[in-house]
């Protein structure tokens, strides 16, 4: 019997073969997957729309068939992820569009769907998914939905604290729900704080309730309160009112225009229609950018980028054509365009604006750098530090090539948000900094760097003690880890060591010598008793202060072994240097109990 050597192809499909947990874990990163698009249509189109209707049976379909053969499907969630089995295998990290953080932001931590579930539940629970992201995020509360739906088979963790504040709404109004035995007997007897309640509602709804509730209470209804002045209208607010009618219904308009071109967009194959629909919409677009209208505008652009990542990728062409109109609205006239918009001041409200804005980056990342170091508003600089914030979550490296040769007060704004990401990242770039030619600046990577308090970052500070400027080199000692960093020791005894270290400054000497003192070992009390034991016949002023320093470092040592050399070096050398230690020890001896017995005189 020959036997054949195996080839490529079968090694391949060896290696190919998992276990049971890799094919259930595959199985529900297809469903999450399935789960997210589904989420995303919905987003986009109506639930009627075929794109919903295809995309949520795919998702249907996947699921029953995964509980039919595991029972159950938990899914973790995350602030911007899904996770299964403690892997993450979904992750959306934009917060407008991001499912996961649709369910994590009123505390569901856990979402499980078990066998039983059928089209009809799975819908419903589409349906919940779709109100929530139709809200806006102060509005919506997924918890609340699912908790009034009670599906059978779809259950979900919250965290306690997110139950007891949003779970069954308010408790106003709970004592005038009457009970069973009131409705029983066709009357129902109102206590004097329910009918001071149901005044205080009508007075609001600008409503007389009668004299049959008012009569007898000390705060009736009078006829100066009787119509709430937060519900008066007068003829001067009707102009007003004509316009925010037409401008809501102009919106409207819009919007249905633009949700059909949407829904023709998913639907067209035909390349030529296709590109021709896609005209109409760019043209849309220009239309709300040139009446600045930006929330339009970024929900427009919002959808052109959902609409492209469920676009199939074989779908070059459609995909090629949806870059194009993006392109376009990142383009660098387009956004030149936008930086005299806001600059001319004719729209009040600047959220919108930067929303918009914010979408064309990093594209758009000098013009938001240009306008935050030229406006002088307080209040819109404040606005513009947290879209900066915003964007360097993303494209932080962008935003430190610029603040590279911008002014100092953007490099200083750099650096605020390098302190607020993680510092695997952020150190990189705070090492940069530390060599900016402004001082201020290198000032500020030195406190952003003390906060972070890493090894990494001790070695950036370590790097700094050659400053030139002695401040920075102070600050740089003075924010190192104090305790256990043996090259931060190494490092510092070699400056100590060195010909020129006389020669600082006694300030600077004192936090170098202190630093060490903190880190007591065998090696730091050679270090100091070698400096004392010096012999030099002419000892100038700045080294007989080095010594003078050394005694200090000593005292603030407070150990057995620091006490010794003091009252060795009491007997010994220079005059002044006995006098020093001296005095240290009878501080020490009046401090602490134990060194009484070895105080000098």
């Amino acid at each position: 019997m020959i036997l054949e050597k195996p080839t490529q192809k079968d090694l391949n499909e060896n290696e190919s073969v998992s276990t049971p947990e890799q094919i259930e874990r595959d199985k529900v990163k297809d469903i999450i997957q399935a789960f997210a698009k589904a989420y995303l249509a919905l987003k986009i189109y109506p639930i009627e729309n075929p794109a919903v209707t295809n995309s949520t049976k795919v998702f249907s379909d996947k699921l029953m068939d995964f509980l039919s053969e595991y029972e159950e499907m938990i899914i973790g969630i995350h602030e911007f992820s899904l996770s299964f089995n403690e892997e993450t295998l979904h992750t959306d990290g934009e917060k407008k569009k991001s499912l996961p953080f649709l369910l994590y932001k009123d505390g569901m931590r856990e979402l499980s769907f078990h066998e039983g579930l059928d089209l009809e539940e799975i819908g419903d629970f589409l349906e919940t998914v779709k109100e929530n992201a139709d809200l806006p995020e102060e509005e919506s509360n997924i918890i609340n939905s699912l908790w009034e739906k009670d599906f059978g088979h779809i259950r979900y963790f919250a965290l306690d604290e997110f139950l007891d504040k949003n779970i069954g709404g308010s408790d106003s109004g709970r004592d005038l729900v009457p009970g069973k035995d009131e409705l029983s007997t066709g009357e129902i007897k109102l206590t004097k704080e329910d009918k001071d309640d149901i005044n205080k509602r009508m007075e609001i709804l600008a409503v007389d309730p009668g004299n049959d509730l008012t009569e007898g209470l000390e705060t009736p209804l009078s006829k100066e309160n009787k119509v709430s002045e937060a519900a008066a209208i007068s003829k001067s607010d009707f102009p007003e009112i004509e316009k925010l009618v037409a401008d809501d219904r102009e919106f409207s308009r819009i919007r249905e225009l633009v949700t059909l071109l949407f829904e023709v967009l998913f639907l067209e194959e035909r390349k030529e229609k296709f590109s021709e629909t896609l005209n109409v919409l760019d043209l849309c677009l220009q239309e709300t950018l040139e009446k600045a209208n930006f929330s339009q505008a970024s929900l427009i652009l919002n959808q052109i980028f959902d609409l492209k990542d469920i676009v199939p990728e074989q779908a070059e062409d459609k995909l090629l054509l949806l870059d194009r109109i993006i392109k376009k609205a990142k383009d660098k006239a387009a956004i030149q365009e936008l930086e005299k918009l806001f600059f001319s001041g004719k729209f009040e409200n600047l959220d919108p604006f930067f929303e918009y804005i914010y979408l064309l980056c990093p594209d758009s990342i000098p013009t938001v750098i240009h306008i935050w170091e030229k406006t002088k508003d307080l209040n819109v600089k404040s606005s513009l530090s947290f879209l900066l914030q915003k964007i360097g979550e993303k494209h932080i490296e962008t935003l430190v090539e610029y603040a590279q040769n911008g002014h100092a007060s953007l490099a200083s704004e750099i650096i605020t948000i390098l302190g607020k990401i993680d510092k695997k990242h952020s150190l990189p770039y705070l090492k940069i900094f530390a060599a900016h030619k402004d001082k201020s600046i290198r000032l500020e990577t030195i406190q952003a760097l003390k906060n972070i308090h890493d090894k990494d970052g001790d070695d950036i500070l370590l790097a700094m003690l050659f400053d030139k400027e002695e401040q920075i080199r102070i600050a740089a000692v003075t924010s190192l880890n104090p305790l256990g960093n043996p090259a931060a020791l190494s490092r510092l005894k070699e400056v100590i060591t060195r010909k020129d270290f006389d020669k600082k400054s006694r300030p600077e000497k004192r936090v170098y010598l202190n630093y060490c003192a903190q880190n007591t070992n065998e090696e730091i009390n050679f270090l100091f008793h070698s400096i004392l034991n010096k012999r030099n016949f002419f000892l100038s002023n700045k080294a007989m202060t080095t010594r003078l320093c050394v005694v200090a470092a000593l005292e603030a040592m407070a150990t057995p072994e620091a006490v010794t050399i003091l009252k060795e070096r009491s007997h010994l050398g220079k005059k002044r240097i006995r006098r020093a230690c001296k005095f240290a020890l009878r501080k020490l001896a009046a401090r602490h109990s134990q060194y009484r017995e070895v105080e000098v005189k």
